[in-house]
């Protein structure tokens, strides 16, 4: 083979291996934008990972080359191959074919003719580049620039309509434990019921606050409930107490504490209480006051029962209220006394002729 004949050869051979090596590299090159741009997204919409790091995951693309070399070098073309290929394109006259394989310098001359015929070598095509790359770049700018707004999960409407049930059976509650002033009474009912109604078209955050406003005006009414018990409850308590060691004074404690409780929501709940424990009181039971008959005085006996129902029936309410969640017991201040109110009227109990022994 002459040496124009080689030269030409290898610059052939060099030019058809790059243009295949091309074209493998510009495919893996797409292929692996294309996937490395999805997982890209995928962490910015998901997982809200900023862009500058989202864009290490095409750090692959880097590997394209020695892919593509990887595929192309067991096709590099051989000498005979580009012997062949040159003596196609420059007239097939075959003088290139004898040169190459008589490697007789008689036939260079001829060959240098037929390469003289030869216009050009192949040029290399931008053509996988415009066809393949650019729009895997595209595409990939368009998944780290394009702005994402991650919405945030808001609490589903079921758990709306749980604490919008949890605070239907706490206004339940409070309304079987105490007489509401009527005006607020409607109020909190018409607020749950706007609650229940538009939990699916109102906005979480709004209704979040909604229920929240709702939970804390109902803690507030059962909070008052819960004290005003605690203190007619005390009072009660005070009133066993000083029963026998003083009846006078026990007497003007419990017509004070009556008072209160007629100015009070358990009324209307306690009145049959009353009347059970004491039908003396029956005759006071008339209009909005509760109040011993005039010139009635009762017995300690009958102070201590009294007190001690009215207690227990009141204590029935806050535990109702506890139940519901409108109030924490522990945090009421309710008196050593009052926690150990029968062992404290044994302590002060004085015996009698009709005392038994051993016994009261």
């Amino acid at each position: 083979m002459s040496q124009a004949l080689a030269q030409v050869s290898r610059r052939l051979r060099r030019k058809l291996t790059l243009a295949r090596w091309l074209e493998r590299a510009t495919l893996h090159a797409a292929l692996v934008l294309v996937v490395c741009a999805c997982v890209a997204l995928i962490l910015r919409a998901a997982f809200g990972v900023e862009p500058e790091r989202a864009a290490l995951c095409l750090a692959p693309v880097l590997l394209v080359p020695w892919t593509a070399w990887r595929e192309v070098r067991g096709q590099v073309p051989t000498a005979e191959q580009a012997a062949t290929w040159l003596d196609m394109h420059s007239g097939a006259r075959g003088f290139l074919l004898v040169d190459f394989e008589l490697e007789d310098a008689r036939w260079s001359e001829r060959s240098q003719r037929q390469l003289d015929d030869l216009a050009e070598l192949p040029a290399l095509s931008a053509a996988p580049i415009y066809r393949r790359v650019l729009p895997a770049l595209a595409f990939c700018a368009f998944t780290l620039l394009v702005p994402l707004t991650r919405a945030e999960p808001g609490p589903s409407t079921s758990l709306f309509e749980r604490a919008i049930a949890g605070l239907g059976d706490q206004l339940a509650a409070l309304n079987e434990v105490v007489e509401l002033d009527e005006v607020v009474a409607q109020e909190l009912a018409r607020r749950v019921e706007d609650l229940a109604e538009n939990v699916d078209a109102a906005e979480p955050e709004a209704m979040l606050e909604a229920i929240d406003s709702l939970r804390q005006k109902l803690g507030v009414e059962g909070r008052d409930a819960a004290e005003l018990a605690t203190e007619l409850s005390e009072r009660f308590g005070e009133v066993g107490l000083r029963a026998l060691a003083d009846s006078d004074a026990a007497q003007d404690l419990l017509e004070s504490a009556l008072a209160k409780l007629a100015d009070s929501g358990f009324r209307e709940e306690l009145m049959q209480q009353l009347s059970e424990l004491a039908p003396e009181l029956a005759a006071g039971m008339e209009g909005n006051q509760l109040q011993l008959p005039e010139g009635l005085e009762l017995s300690p006996e009958q102070m201590r029962t009294l007190s001690e129902g009215l207690r227990s029936a009141l204590k029935d309410k806050l535990s109702s209220l506890s139940l519901a969640g409108l109030v924490d017991l522990k945090e009421l201040k309710l008196s050593d006394e009052l926690a150990s109110l029968s062992e404290l009227v044994g302590e002060l109990h004085v015996c009698d002729e009709d005392c038994e022994p051993g016994g009261t």
